[in-house]
Formats: C-alpha cells, sequence, structure tokens
C-alpha cells in the first residue's frame, strides 16, 4: 500500500483500520490499484463539502460515517481505465469490487437510494451513526486499545520491512 493510502487508513479508528485494509488488499488482489481519496474527516471539512456542493450531496455533519472514521472514498484503476465518483454505476458493478466490498461486510455508497456515491465504502453496517460516539470514547478511554494502536502504528512499519 502507497504512503497516502496508509496516512488515510490510519485516520480511521483503530478499530476500522484492519477491515478496510483487508478491503483493499483484496480489491487489489483482484488486479486493481486502489487510490484512498478521503478517510476520516472533520466537521469543518464535511461542511466544506456542503458548501462545495457537486454531483454528491454529502451527509450533514457528525452524520457523515467519514465524520466517525469508519468511511473510505477510492478510486480504481486498472491499465488505462479508471474508476471514481463520476463513473456510471454499472461499470463499478461490473468490476465486482461492490459485490466484493459488500460480502466483506461493507456498504457500498452506489447502493444509497438518495446520494450515489460509488467511491464510498463504509462500515455502517456494523456502526449506526449514533453508536459511534460512545464506541469512541471508549476506544480513548482504553489504554489496552490506544496501546495496540500505537504498537501497531509505531513498529508495524519496521516489522513490515
Amino acid at each position: 500500500m502507497n504512503n497516502s493510502n496508509e496516512q488515510k487508513i490510519a485516520s480511521l479508528i483503530c478499530s476500522a483500520r484492519n477491515s478496510f485494509n483487508g478491503l483493499i488488499n483484496e480489491i487489489e488482489k483482484a488486479g486493481y490499484n486502489v487510490i484512498v481519496t478521503s478517510g476520516t474527516r472533520s466537521i469543518e471539512d464535511q461542511k466544506k463539502l456542503i458548501k462545495t456542493g457537486g454531483a454528491v450531496t454529502p451527509a450533514k455533519p457528525g452524520k457523515s460515517l467519514h465524520n466517525h472514521g469508519v468511511a473510505i472514498d477510492i478510486n480504481l484503476k486498472k491499465g488505462s481505465q479508471t474508476w471514481k465518483k463520476n463513473t456510471a454505476r454499472q461499470e463499478w458493478l461490473d468490476t465486482g469490487i461492490p459485490k466484493l466490498a459488500k460480502d466483506l461486510g461493507f456498504r457500498w455508497g452506489g447502493d444509497f437510494s438518495n446520494n450515489y456515491d460509488p467511491v464510498h465504502f463504509d462500515m455502517g453496517k456494523n456502526y449506526k451513526v449514533n453508536e459511534l460516539n460512545n464506541l469512541i470514547a471508549k476506544e480513548k478511554e482504553s489504554f489496552s486499545q490506544q496501546f495496540s494502536c500505537f504498537v501497531e502504528d509505531t513498529f508495524g512499519k519496521f516489522l513490515k520491512k
């Protein structure tokens, strides 16, 4: 995984990182290059997205799973072809990546009824927004969780080499 992707995955809550790393590894095994374009977003960044608008209407600040560290946005590349936000739904489906992600327990933004967002993958099946604040608070309070994340972040880079 490239450094930019690693940084965006590292922005997620600790308990989500391994799942997203697994998703990316499986996508890469299928022959695609994954470009993570967004991980955790602050409330302020979410407000800026709403102001800029665009083809997709972002979730209200505090309601986006990006704000809670359990969502990523990705682009795919294979050969000369690229799949981005404006790529047609059927083209995304033809990659098999949405099905792969769903089989791994992720939600795919291409299925959102009110907001087509094919680059979005989240753990919404596992986490509800109203439960995330409690989860994040528990992670912050849990010394063992913080310590394991610290060890993973600090020493994992050396163990991979």
